[in-house]
C-alpha cells in the first residue's frame, strides 16, 4: 500500500524527515488516520462562485446597542453564493474537518481596487454555511491568481 503524504505528521519543529525518526530530536513520523479520508476521495475538488466577489468587511451594519449584522445587498450575495457552492458538491460528500489546502482564482468585474483579505473571509464564509468544511479555520490558500474579466466575474476554488 503506497502511504499517502498527507498522512504523515512530520516532526513539529524539524519538518519533514525520509527517515522514520527525526535525526535532531529522535521523535518518530506516525500516520494520521482520519474518520473518512476525504482528500483522497475529492481530490481536485472546484467549486465555482459566479458573479462579483463581494467582501464581508465593508458590509456589516453595527447599531447603537452594538448589534452586528449583514447590509442586505451582502447577505443576498451570500446566499445566491451558497446556493451556487450546493451545486457544485458532489453526492456522497463529507464536509472537511481537517486542515486542508486551496487554490483561489480570483477574476474581478471591474478595475476598482480590492481587499484580497475580505474576499478570501467571505468566500470562506460561504464555504462553510454551505457544508463544504465544518469550520473555515480549516481551509488555508496556498495559491491563488487574480485577474479581470467584465464579462464573467468570479471565483474558482481548488481543493488541494
Amino acid at each position: 500500500m503506497k502511504l499517502d503524504a498527507s498522512l504523515i505528521r512530520n516532526c513539529p519543529d524539524h519538518g519533514a524527515h525520509l527517515g522514520q525518526v527525526c535525526p535532531r530530536c529522535n521523535i518518530p513520523q506516525t500516520i494520521v488516520t482520519p474518520v473518512a479520508n476525504a482528500r483522497a476521495t475529492f481530490h481536485q475538488l472546484k467549486i465555482v462562485i459566479t458573479g462579483q466577489i463581494m467582501g464581508g468587511k465593508n458590509n456589516i451594519i453595527i447599531t447603537r446597542t452594538g448589534h452586528r449584522f449583514p447590509k442586505p445587498s451582502w447577505a443576498k450575495w451570500r446566499d445566491d453564493a451558497v446556493r451556487q457552492v450546493k451545486q457544485c458538491i458532489p453526492s456522497g460528500f463529507t464536509p472537511f474537518n481537517t486542515p486542508v489546502n486551496v487554490r483561489l482564482d480570483y477574476i474581478a468585474g471591474d478595475k476598482r481596487r480590492r481587499d484580497m483579505p475580505a474576499i478570501v473571509d467571505a468566500i470562506f464564509h460561504v464555504l462553510e454555511k454551505a457544508g463544504v468544511v465544518t469550520d473555515d479555520w480549516h481551509l488555508w490558500v496556498t495559491e491563488s491568481s487574480s485577474g479581470f474579466n467584465k464579462q464573467y466575474p468570479g471565483a474558482v476554488i481548488t481543493f488541494l
